[in-house]
């Protein structure tokens, strides 16, 4: 996954692996989408994954759809079972976050903090 600015979009682009796994090319999101950037391990809680794939203890990728204060909400989650988790949480957009835990994830955040002039 790298980080791609064009613009005032910053676009998260997949590998080819990663692309199959979530069935998704790249993520475009206005700077003024993003709210916070957050270290830490979010939980996935209840979700219908939509389309995406998911091995229990490995990896969960691609779209989940989940309730929130009664109403249906859009995350884009790569998560693998090693690595730091960051989660990018976002206003008017189609996911309502973005959540990445690869290899990499610290330099990816700190690239889009970059980006972002943080």
């Amino acid at each position: 996954m790298k980080l791609v600015t064009r613009g005032e979009h910053i676009i998260l682009k997949l590998n080819p692996l990663e692309s199959v796994l979530s069935l998704k090319r790249e993520i475009e999101i206005p700077r003024e989408a993003i709210k916070s950037i957050k270290t830490g391990d979010a939980r996935p809680g209840l979700a219908i994954r939509s389309p995406g794939t998911w091995i229990p203890g490995l990896l969960r990728a691609g779209t989940y759809r989940r309730r929130e204060n009664g109403k249906w909400i859009k995350e884009f989650w790569f998560r693998l079972s090693w690595g730091k988790p960051i989660t990018i949480e976002l206003k008017n957009h189609t996911y309502k976050r973005i959540v990445i835990k690869i290899k990499n994830s610290e330099r990816l955040k700190e690239e889009l903090l970059k980006s972002l002039g943080l």
